[in-house]
């Protein structure tokens, strides 16, 4: 339920797991939403490697094709990306970066920064794929650069991509 809150608080608008309130007003339909420590406990055994992270891959895939799909039968289609004047019809551009965050904790060991590295979809502007990282990570470390890109790969292939 926990996940589901996080979705709808998402898609009203949300962009970090403290806004898990955003749709507080709906309480009815998805009853009282978490707290910030419930999302984290909840998201926490979720790692990279388990089988409840993959479960959500493949789940946002799945409605990621479907609302790609949508966009395409719109009027204006999907939206294809112009470089140098020339629309890249048919191509889906994967945007990797890395951001830094600086957050303090008490907790002694606790990294003061992190650098996670993502992948974005440059077409629509959604994150496909995410690996959180400590502050020490490398900036050039093409291990962890081939995680993330094969991670956003699989959001949108097979078939997952507009008619491209």
């Amino acid at each position: 339920m926990v996940l589901v809150q996080l979705a709808v608080a998402i898609v009203l608008g949300a962009t970090s797991m403290r806004q898990v309130s955003v749709p507080a007003h709906q309480a009815e339909v998805f009853g009282a939403p978490p707290s910030d420590s419930t999302v984290r406990r909840t998201l926490e055994p979720i790692g990279a490697d388990a089988v409840p992270a993959r479960r959500i891959a493949r789940a946002r895939a799945k409605v990621r094709k479907h609302v790609w799909a949508l966009i395409e039968a719109t009027e204006t289609g999907f939206p294809w990306l112009a470089v140098a004047g020339k629309v890249l019809s048919g191509w889906v551009v994967i945007d990797i970066d890395a951001t830094l965050i600086t957050a303090h904790s008490p907790k002694e060991g606790a990294a003061a920064t992190s650098t996670p590295l993502g992948a974005w979809c440059a077409n629509t502007e959604e994150s496909l794929a995410m690996l959180l990282r400590t502050g020490s990570a490398g900036s050039n470390t093409a291990a962890d650069h081939l995680e993330v890109l094969a991670a956003a790969i699989e959001q949108i292939l097979p078939g997952g991509g507009p008619s491209c």
